[in-house]
């Protein structure tokens, strides 16, 4: 059915094609004789025809068909091989670009984890530089306070040998001078001196006025007594008033 309608169709188009070339011709548009522009439609038509082929030439036909589908099926293959292989070769180079992050950070974090060694190792040396220099400090603290303590202990035994000169004994020293400062042992010992020298002073004075005017020998008038500064026997009520007297 098919092959009769194409028949149909190409013979209403060559009718078509013979009418426009006389159309054409009558108002003078072609270039060459109407014979020879026919010619070439029907060159073209005849062309067209299909011919029969033999069993021979449809085997070679159908060979020639198997090698072109297995040319094209190459290069698919050839096509598919080389996106495998450029797929392949992005994998390997995303690959070698995630080693080389990799890589790259672990280099980081030593150098890092290098870096914070370093710190703590610098932060420990310091703080061993001053724990020794805490502990020289203390020593010298402790060294200071000991000669202290030892020469506040020798002061302390020095004066309790000055002061046992006024003292009537060792124990009335030691409770008279029990938990008393250096500070107050020394004022008491300075008073003490003084009040020895002046004692001194009173009897060199007095030994003196004794060579001056020396007593009487005998018995005291009554109610008299002998007055060194004077030379003279006076009342023993007045004698109150001066030290100079026996």
């Amino acid at each position: 059915m098919s092959t009769v309608n194409t028949q149909i169709a190409e013979a209403l188009t060559f009718n078509l094609i013979k009418q426009t070339i006389a159309v054409l011709e009558k108002n003078g548009a072609l270039s060459k004789p109407k014979e020879e522009v026919l010619l070439l439609f029907t060159a073209v038509r005849q062309a067209g025809k299909r011919t029969k082929l033999t069993a021979e030439e449809r085997a070679a036909k159908k060979q020639t068909a198997a090698a072109k589908r297995a040319v094209v099926e190459e290069r698919k293959a050839e096509r598919i091989r080389k996106k495998q292989a450029a797929a392949e070769a992005k994998a390997t180079k995303a690959l070698e670009k995630e080693a080389k992050k990799l890589e790259v950070q672990n280099a980081l974090k030593g150098k890092e984890a290098t870096k914070i060694a370093k710190k703590q190792a610098a932060a420990e040396k310091k703080a061993a530089v001053a724990t020794r220099k805490a502990e020289r400090v203390a020593k010298k603290e402790a060294a200071v306070a000991a000669k202290a303590t030892k020469a506040e202990a020798k002061k302390r035994t020095r004066l309790l040998k000055q002061l046992a000169k006024f003292a009537a004994s060792d124990a009335c020293l030691m409770e008279e001078m029990n938990g008393r400062s250096i500070a107050k042992m020394e004022g008491y010992l300075a008073q003490n001196i003084k009040s020895a020298a002046d004692e001194k002073e009173r009897k060199q004075a007095l030994k003196a006025l004794k060579a001056q005017n020396p007593r009487p020998k005998g018995r005291s008038p009554k109610g008299k007594g002998w007055c060194y500064e004077t030379g003279a026997w006076i009342d023993t009520i007045s004698v109150a008033d001066t030290i100079m007297i026996c």
